[in-house]
């Protein structure tokens, strides 16, 4: 799904990124979290977000299918899935009862998820209190590298979090 949807962009991505993006992948390395004001905390502990640590594992399973992408993020121990599909130009990522409506751009070797609108049951968010989200992927030092950093109105920073991470096989080979 994730070729199909970027087309011949997605050849363009760094190496990593491709091996990254195809079939089941699993990703292991080190994350730090940061949370914002008390509002933004309860908003994480609402959600289930993963609680703020300087260098903490976490492993991504993630699988790969024709019409949708599945990730199960494990942040020391706190789970965060997130399920993926395409509607026309946008990538929705569906995280619980949010769904965030993406636009995917390759800027040279990276991966930058601009953010469109947000959904929340289904019911269109109106944009000054929907939450805004960057998000980026790239290669370094043979590593998967990414930053995701979400804020609202009034708030600011609800969650930032970025890593490197190793990229394996479903058999847990090193690729």
């Amino acid at each position: 799904m994730f070729i199909r949807h970027t087309g011949d962009a997605f050849f363009k991505l760094a190496p990593i990124l491709q091996k990254t993006h195809c079939g089941m992948r699993i990703l292991r390395g080190r994350v730090s979290v940061e949370r914002g004001n008390l509002a933004a905390r309860m908003i994480c502990r609402l959600f289930g977000f993963p609680k703020p640590a300087a260098d903490a594992p976490l492993q991504v399973d993630m699988q790969h299918a024709d019409e949708s992408m599945t990730w199960v993020r494990n942040f020391d121990g706190v789970m965060m899935k997130s399920r993926f599909r395409r509607r026309g130009k946008y990538l929705i990522e569906q995280l619980g009862a949010l769904q965030m409506y993406m636009i995917i751009e390759v800027d040279g070797n990276a991966l930058h998820y601009r953010h469109a609108k947000t959904r929340f049951f289904g019911i269109p968010m109106p944009a000054i209190f929907s939450p805004r989200v960057r998000a980026f992927e790239y290669q370094k030092d043979d590593h998967y590298r990414f930053e995701v950093d979400v804020r609202m109105w009034l708030i600011g920073r609800v969650i930032t979090y970025r890593g490197k991470l190793a990229v394996y096989d479903a058999a847990g080979k090193k690729i």
